[in-house]
């Protein structure tokens, strides 16, 4: 899980922060996925800090489930972030 983190953060770091700047109108919880990301680099190293963002970032985002008016960044960002989070789930 670490490792998935730490080889897709900078990919993740420059997709979460343009979906903040092409979706926010229309999907406010952009904004709040934008600052769980934060909060992940920040708890990289606290397992039990970074597994409950996780959970938070699972539970914001319905499952990871997907709005049908967003682009393919939006789409990507979602499928990489449900990946770290099954990476978690089997810690």
């Amino acid at each position: 899980m670490k490792k998935y983190f730490e080889t897709n953060k900078e990919i993740l770091d420059l997709y979460t922060n343009a979906l903040t700047k092409a979706h926010a109108k229309n999907h406010p919880e952009v904004i709040e996925l934008r600052h769980l990301f934060k909060e992940l680099e920040r708890n990289i190293d606290d397992e039990e800090q970074f597994l409950k963002t996780l959970d938070t970032i699972n539970f914001s985002t319905n499952n990871f489930k997907v709005p049908e008016d967003v682009c393919d960044t939006y789409k990507k960002t979602y499928q990489m972030l449900e990946q770290l989070y099954k990476k978690g789930e089997n810690k």
